[in-house]
């Protein structure tokens, strides 16, 4: 019997600074406990969102996994903040 390893998800949204930022916010966590979620340290997590540490893509890779969005969601929810904030 053949086996398939699970998949490994596939995200279309590029996170950047913001996004991480806004979507943390918006799940109402705060960076110690989305760090923890994608298994990366707080200090990184914050320099992350400052932009004074670069996105690696395994990073990357750990932080979308821990945000329970859709890439939809992203999008819409991202797309309000700025009009809110303009």
């Amino acid at each position: 019997m053949n086996k398939t390893p699970p998949q490994k998800e596939e995200y279309e949204v590029q996170l950047t600074p913001e996004i991480i930022r806004t979507c943390r916010i918006n799940l109402g966590m705060s960076q110690g406990k989305l760090a923890k979620e994608a298994s990366v340290s707080v200090p990184l997590l914050g320099a992350i969102e400052r932009d004074e540490r670069p996105l690696l893509p395994h990073v990357a890779q750990r932080i979308r996994a821990a945000i329970p969005y859709t890439d939809e969601q992203i999008v819409e929810l991202v797309s309000t903040v700025r009009r809110l904030n303009q």
